[in-house]
């Protein structure tokens, strides 16, 4: 958990990284090139957001948030049920329940849009997905309350700036306060990190001073 020294935070902002999972895992977050990449925002967070925040970087063991079964011609298998966990346990840790912002990338991006959705809510109030993978055939079923930002690189060619955008289209008409934002670039981040830590922290600022909405 990274924060600033004195102060109480009033609200979590937890960072989950992108990747697929798979048979080799990275037991250390260090050796795991996807959520170093996430670290890269907490300064960006921590000096947006001072100590109004408590920022928590997840690491997943098995190397990300999705995993293919049944070989190449199978499905996807999703681990949200291990973020519930995690945001419980974070819970717990803090000692006091706070509203919870999620920013994700790729897989991360994928779960934490899951983790706001009306099946489960989580006190998930906000979420920035940044290149997740996501389906207009299979959108997230969020409603109400949660401000949402999609961003995603134009030259994406890992997950699809199409459908990001056909998602944000979906919730905005079901009525989510959300946001689409186009990049440039393609799904690493790191050609125009600059840019996407403006992005960070123009998030960070609206989710601070945004008025609460009832869902």
């Amino acid at each position: 958990m990274f924060r600033l020294p004195g102060g109480t935070p009033s609200r979590l902002v937890v960072l989950l990284h992108g990747g697929t999972g798979r048979t080799e895992a990275y037991p250390h977050g260090w050796r795991n090139p996807a959520h170093l990449l996430m670290l890269t925002f907490v300064p960006v967070i921590l000096w947006t957001g001072g100590r109004q925040v408590a920022v928590a970087a997840v690491h997943h063991p098995a190397g990300g948030w999705l995993r293919r079964v049944g070989g190449s011609q199978g499905g996807w298998h999703s681990d949200v049920d291990r973020l519930h966990q995690v945001l419980d346990d974070l819970r717990v840790r803090h000692g006091r329940s706070l509203p919870v912002t999620i920013v994700g990338h790729s897989s991360g991006g994928w779960a934490a849009l899951r983790a706001a959705s009306a099946a489960a809510p989580d006190d998930v109030d906000a979420v920035l997905a940044i290149a997740p993978w996501v389906s207009p055939t299979n959108p997230p079923r969020i409603s109400g309350a949660p401000y949402v930002v999609i961003a995603h690189g134009r030259q994406d060619r890992v997950t699809s700036p199409i459908d990001s955008q056909a998602v944000y289209e979906q919730l905005v008409q079901a009525g989510v306060d959300a946001a689409y934002v186009a990049m440039p670039g393609g799904h690493t981040l790191i050609r125009h990190w600059f840019a996407w830590r403006r992005v960070v922290a123009r998030f960070t600022r609206k989710v601070l001073t945004r008025a609460p909405r009832q869902g």
